[in-house]
């Protein structure tokens, strides 16, 4: 009897064990399900270049983009800048980091296009999706609204001279001209510090949704699209404004003020020697798409710049005048 009671006890025993065994499988299936899922999901929605256009979960609606205005251009600013960011990062984006944005002004195709802005065009030039900077009229290169880079855009770069720079990249065919200016400049008691030059496009991406952040505390009931375009009066979309091109530079200071400065005053004498001209007068709003940016420099070559110059026209004028994208 003793006997039968003990067989019966490790008969009990066995089958208590089995079951938690077969519990514990099941569970191990079901959380490695979950991880797997979200694996999935990771590799589904990649943080790329173009994770979003204000942060917020990406739009692929094939839907034409709202269009704030038919009359007049957008006028934006080149973009906001920091002083200590490092504007080098990846120079050239890949295909699997990519995802759509979709705005009031412009979408990006699975292609890496960006469209240009359905806003009327002023300059009568378009271009889209331009992915180097390459060719005999390298240094002409048309970056605006309506003429946009591809999201793998590349360009070969140069650190600029850490006497007036920290941590900044320049086109390397012209960050020579870059610091001689910069350089000529010191010789000259002024002082020009370059506070923003290259930037990524990712890194464009994040001032623009930073941006649009801004936007949201200030008007909390705005739709998206409306928050997208009042950010792009302030900030450049990606693959819309000159930084990605490589040849744009800012110096000192992001403020209008900059123009009561002897750098300012020193850059209005000097720039067109070095191969440079100021890209957004105030009175070529409506032409550039852009507010007026004392600071931002644009680098073209020493013909072209004087013959800008001389034009008294922007570069959209410049080039619609002579027929050259």
């Amino acid at each position: 009897m003793k006997r039968l009671s003990a067989i019966i006890l490790a008969v009990s025993i066995l089958v208590s064990l089995f079951g938690c065994s077969g519990k514990g499988d099941e569970g191990s299936s079901s959380y490695s399900s979950v991880y797997t899922a979200s694996e999935t999901e990771s590799t589904e929605n990649p943080a790329g270049l173009f994770s979003s256009s204000a942060e917020e979960p990406v739009v692929t609606s094939s839907e034409e983009p709202v269009v704030t205005s038919s009359e007049e251009p957008v006028v934006t600013s080149s973009e906001e800048t920091s002083n200590s960011d490092s504007s080098l990062q990846d120079t050239q984006s890949r295909p699997e980091e990519e995802s759509q944005v979709a705005s009031a002004n412009q979408t990006e195709k699975d292609d890496g296009i960006i469209e240009p802005s359905k806003i009327n065009n002023p300059t009568g030039i378009v271009s889209s999706g331009r992915k180097n900077n390459s060719g005999d009229d390298w240094k002409m290169a048309l970056v605006n609204p309506w003429n946009t880079l591809h999201t793998n855009y590349s360009v070969d770069l140069a650190a600029v001279d850490s006497r007036f720079a920290t941590d900044k990249y320049f086109d390397s065919r012209a960050v020579k001209y870059l610091n001689q200016m910069c350089e000529a400049a010191a010789n000259d008691g002024v002082s020009l510090y370059v506070i923003s030059a290259f930037r990524t496009f990712d890194y464009q991406q994040g001032l623009f949704n930073s941006e649009v952040s801004e936007y949201y505390s200030y008007h909390p009931n705005a739709t998206k699209e409306e928050a997208e375009t009042g950010a792009s009066t302030e900030v450049a979309r990606p693959g819309t404004s000159e930084h990605n091109l490589g040849l744009a530079v800012d110096f000192n200071s992001v403020e209008q003020s900059f123009e009561n400065t002897d750098a300012y005053r020193w850059l209005q004498k000097h720039c067109t020697e070095y191969g440079f001209i100021m890209r957004y007068a105030a009175d070529k709003q409506d032409c550039t798409g852009v507010i007026y940016e004392p600071w931002h420099y644009r680098y073209v070559g020493k013909g072209n710049a004087k013959k800008i110059a001389a034009s008294g026209l922007c570069l959209e004028e410049y080039l619609k005048q002579y027929n050259s994208k």
